[in-house]
């Protein structure tokens, strides 16, 4: 099971979604009102709808990882995609699900799609450009390093200790440290290491593969 240090993105935007919920019953007062006022729905309307559709899936994906059901998440990740394909949110929270049923070929393709989707996002209200990028690659990162491509995993992790600037620099830097021991480059560990602890000293608690998901 991966620990709870890991950075989640998406998690933390969802939650912002809770304007959402209050769609389903907009719609059953819209359902009544057709009974007397039949209309076509409008090309605005009908994208307006899609995009909350898709929120609503992606909120209740989020939910379903958080209780452990993650093929359930699944689906509802994928049914939000279907409404939104241009979600990086979705993707990566879809890439997070697909990891937990260690699916980490198709997880690492997912959070590819959000790192090409991002830049055409605004920036989230949560989250710099530059962090979101580094929580993508970090993700990114592990679900390489499951599969057993520690030169990607490496340079990912390299990347997104550059871009992140905030204090969860400090756990990519720890990611990056347990991708190079398991390379070889025993080294540049515990240079990485030695990075993590000065910017978070309490991840010398964390000192070990159990951080990470991904397993030798």
């Amino acid at each position: 099971m991966r620990s709870g240090l890991r950075i989640v993105l998406a998690l933390a935007v969802a939650s912002a979604l809770g304007g959402c919920a209050s769609w389903f019953a907009d719609d059953k007062d819209k359902n009544l009102a057709a009974t007397t006022n039949i209309r076509q729905p409008t090309t605005d309307k009908l994208e307006i709808d899609r995009k909350q559709a898709a929120q609503v899936n992606l909120q209740l994906g989020v939910g379903y990882i958080r209780s452990g059901d993650y093929t359930v998440a699944v689906a509802k990740l994928r049914k939000s995609i279907s409404f939104d394909a241009d979600s990086a949110e979705a993707h990566n929270v879809l890439g997070l699900a697909l990891e937990e049923l260690r699916e980490y070929d198709e997880a690492g393709r997912e959070y590819d799609r959000a790192l090409r989707l991002l830049p055409g996002e605004p920036d989230l209200a949560t989250a710099s450009r530059r962090g979101q990028q580094a929580t993508l690659l970090g993700n990114s990162a592990e679900a390489l390093m499951a599969l057993g491509d520690l030169s990607g995993a490496i340079q990912r992790y390299s990347r997104a200790e550059q871009l992140d600037t905030s204090d969860q620099a400090a756990l990519h830097a720890l990611g990056l440290a347990i991708a190079y021991d398991r390379d070889g480059q025993f080294q540049k560990s515990r240079e990485a290491i030695a990075r993590s602890l000065a910017a978070d000293p309490a991840l010398r608690l964390f000192q070990s593969d159990d951080v990470f998901f991904a397993p030798e």
